[in-house]
C-alpha cells in the first residue's frame, strides 16, 4: 500500500492495549510521513499528550481506562487547541456513543487502513500548524 504524503506532516498519539494493532498502525503512519507515539492503556494517554503535544489521538475504547475516559481527559488537557479524536475499536455499535463522548470519528479495525490514512492525510492538508 503506498500511504498518501501529507501536505504537512501530523503529530499522532495511539492508545490501544492490543500492541500489535498499535505498533502495526503506529509503522502505516511512520511510513506515511507523520511523527507516532504509542501507548498501551488509556490512563497514560493524556500524560503523554502533555509530553508530545499531538494533533490527532487514535483511541481504542475498550482498554484498561477505556477510549471514552482518555477522550474526556485529553479534551479536557487541550482546551482551545485544536485535537483530532478519532475513535478505533472493533465494536460497530457505538459510533453514536462516541460522538456524544467527543471523538471527532469512529473507524472499525476491520476497515481498510488506507481510509483512516487518507482522513489524516486529509485533516493534514486542511489543518494549520500548531
Amino acid at each position: 500500500m503506498t500511504a498518501p504524503t501529507p501536505t504537512r506532516p501530523l503529530r499522532i498519539l495511539i492508545a490501544d492495549d492490543n500492541r500489535d494493532a498499535a505498533d502495526s498502525l503506529r509503522e502505516l503512519l511512520l511510513l506515511a510521513g507523520h511523527a507516532v507515539e504509542v501507548c498501551y492503556d488509556g490512563d497514560d494517554a493524556a500524560p503523554l499528550a502533555e509530553a508530545f503535544h499531538p494533533d490527532v489521538c487514535i483511541l481504542d475504547l475498550w482498554m484498561p481506562v477505556t477510549g471514552w475516559e482518555a477522550a474526556r481527559r485529553l479534551r479536557e488537557w487541550a482546551g482551545e487547541r485544536p485535537l483530532l479524536l478519532l475513535a478505533l475499536t472493533g465494536l460497530p455499535k457505538v459510533e453514536p456513543i462516541s460522538e456524544r463522548a467527543g471523538f471527532d470519528a469512529h473507524y472499525l479495525k476491520s476497515s481498510d487502513p488506507k481510509d483512516l490514512v487518507a482522513a489524516l492525510a486529509d485533516y493534514a492538508s486542511r489543518s494549520h500548524a500548531y
